[in-house]
Order: C-alpha cells, then structure tokens, then sequence
C-alpha cells in the first residue's frame, strides 16, 4: 500500500489517489478563536467526488442518509473514512457509521483525489491516504490458481 501525505489548512490540502479504493485518516486541529466567530463551523473531505461533511457547531457528521453525533476531543476531530466501489464508510472518534450506502460510480472520467474543506482558518489538518487492494483479486487468483 502506498501513502501519500499532506498538512495544511482548509481547502488547501489534496492528495492525488490512484483509483476507487482508498483509506483515508484526516486529524483536524481545531482553531477555537475562529470556531467562535459568525460563519458555518463546516470541516470535511472530498474523496473521490464523496463528501463527508462535519458540523462542529452541532457535534454531527452529516451523511444523505442523516446525521451521526461526533466530538471533538482537545481540539481535535479524527476521522478515518474507507472508500470503495459501492459506500463511504466513516468512522469518527472511532465509532463507525456508513452515511453514503448507494453504489458509488465514478463519472466517465474520474479525479482520483482527496481534498479538504471548511471555513477558512477554523483548523490544520493533518491528511494521510492510501490506495487499497481489492481483495476479490485476490479470491478470484486462489481460485483460479487452484482450479
């Protein structure tokens, strides 16, 4: 697995991906000064054209199918997020939830890219990916292999 690494402020931290399959941990260092100040206090990540969004005003993590309750710990939100061919999964503070379970289809011609967004100067981020393995590859090799 390769991994690809990036820090920086909001809106200003992209990871170029190699394909669908990829695993993505993102620590965001929380400004409380800007968090104070009038404006949506939004943080999140684009992977892959899938957005995980993140409300620190209202603690939760909103997904097409809801929201999901989340903290941010001494002024940190992690988040570690799983794309494949067909859901985002998400897991922040370590407690999972799935917020997009369709089958997620790229477009005809695909950005592979992880991306961060928010308000501006309200946190760092610390961003780091890596290109996933199929494992049905795998299966589909033993199988044949053994045939």
């Amino acid at each position: 697995m390769k991994s690809n690494q990036a820090m920086a402020g909001l809106n200003g931290a992209t990871i170029r991906s190699r394909g669908i399959l990829v695993e993505v941990n993102a620590v965001f260092t929380i400004n409380q000064d800007v968090m104070a100040q009038p404006g949506e206090n939004i943080v999140g990540l684009d992977i892959n054209g899938q957005q995980v969004t993140c409300d620190l005003a209202q603690e939760q993590m909103i997904g097409n199918d809801g929201y999901q309750p989340l903290k941010v710990i001494d002024s940190q939100l992690k988040l570690r997020v799983f794309v494949d061919r067909t859901a985002v999964e998400c897991f922040a503070a370590g407690v999972p939830w799935m917020p997009l379970v369709y089958p997620f289809m790229p477009e005809d011609k695909p950005t592979y890219a992880v991306k961060v967004f928010g308000k501006k100067g309200l946190a760092e981020v610390a961003l780091r990916a890596w290109q996933l393995q199929s494992i049905w590859m795998k299966i589909l090799h033993q199988k044949h292999r053994h045939a």
